[in-house]
């Protein structure tokens, strides 16, 4: 898992926000053609653990420049003493249950529009998540073994029972050629 929270994630983000914004070259490239709204968030699902802070760095592109509203399980989401939304980054800070969710980008202009979604969950929901699925995991397996199980069990029976009718077919064809020997002597 990816520490997003590390004070150097945070500087490497933080610079290559600043490149990002300052590439002249590639604003007045696109200042002249349209460019259909097209947001990038670098992760589809946040792990976080409660009172730390959470940075989700984004990116929108499109010509002309798009606006962009977040939203929380559908809801808009304002900017206030917790809650920062900037050109590349929105920030919660001491984070609480309230905040685990569904936060949705959207970016829109005149010409087209795009979002996505991150889903933001605990340490602890995200493992019992692994612990699910891996408890189905493991009933796979164990339903695949018994089948297994029984399929060699029935293949036993049945080499067992063949070889029943196989003696039982020797013995009556050696009494068959007594029976026979005895008459021819008689």
């Amino acid at each position: 898992m990816i520490d997003y929270l590390n004070p150097l994630n945070i500087l490497v983000m933080a610079v290559l926000a600043i490149i990002l914004l300052a590439d002249e070259s590639w604003q007045q490239d696109h200042s002249k053609k349209i460019i259909p709204v097209r947001v990038k968030v670098s992760l589809p699902t946040a792990i976080i653990s409660i009172g730390t802070d959470l940075l989700i760095p984004y990116s929108v592109e499109g010509n002309p420049i798009p606006s962009v509203t977040w939203y929380k399980d559908g809801h808009l989401l304002q900017d206030n003493e917790r809650t920062i939304v900037t050109e590349n980054l929105l920030i919660i800070f001491r984070t609480n249950a309230s905040d685990l969710g569904y936060y949705t980008c959207k970016a829109s202009n005149l010409n087209s529009s795009d979002e996505t979604t991150v889903n933001i969950i605990t340490m602890e929901s995200a493992n019992s998540t692994n612990m699910a699925s891996n408890m189905k995991v493991i009933l796979w397996i164990a339903l695949v073994q018994v089948i297994f199980l029984l399929l060699v069990s029935c293949l036993i029976l049945l080499l067992i029972n063949q070889r029943r009718k196989e003696e039982q077919l020797k013995e009556q064809m050696n009494l068959n050629a007594t029976v026979i020997y005895q008459t021819k002597t008689i």
